[in-house]
């Protein structure tokens, strides 16, 4: 078992809590994190899903989310992009947005409006809104229901060029 340090009646303590225990930062408890900490404990509870299904020997892991603004050494890259982090993040997703809510959510919130992805990750501003909207409705993330909708082809794909001809009015060719 690893031991985790933490902040226990405001004096750090080294704890080794007991297998398949789940300790999020108090900051998940706020309100306003609600979206957040409703992923990380699908996240956390995947992990443990995971690990039983596959007869695995549970192992401590740390959520860490990727900033492409930060540096990261090989070690720390290797801990955020691996394939375990990879599918607990998945069926997180599909367990809190399960495809049949989504396709009500969407035809609830769109009423037929096709949602253009452009490039990799432009949407126009009024798709992104109505995202952020569905995705309050749902108690996720913006961010964990747009992967989700890509994941399960809800986007046309369209060319960034034509995202920067449109909304900027540049490009497209003489």
């Amino acid at each position: 078992m690893t031991p985790l340090r933490v902040i226990r009646n405001r004096e750090p303590q080294t704890i080794v809590f007991p297998a398949d225990t789940v300790v999020i930062d108090r900051f998940l408890l706020q309100v306003r994190n609600s979206a957040r900490r409703r992923f990380t404990l699908a996240h956390e509870a995947a992990h443990i899903i995971l690990n039983r299904s596959y007869n695995g020997v549970p192992s401590h892991s740390y959520n860490r989310v990727f900033d492409p603004e930060q540096s990261y050494t090989v070690d720390e890259l290797r801990a955020i992009l691996n394939m375990g982090e990879s599918q607990a993040d998945n069926l997180a997703a599909v367990l809190l947005m399960p495809q049949v809510n989504v396709q009500n959510i969407f035809d609830e919130f769109t009423k037929g409006h096709t949602i253009m992805l452009y490039g990799h990750n432009a949407l126009k501003p009024a798709d992104k809104m109505l995202i952020c909207e569905m995705a309050d409705e749902m108690g996720v993330s913006y961010t964990a229901l747009k992967i989700r909708l890509r994941n399960l082809n809800y986007f046309e794909l369209r060319s960034i060029d034509e995202f920067v001809t449109e909304q900027f009015g540049i490009g497209g060719g003489i």
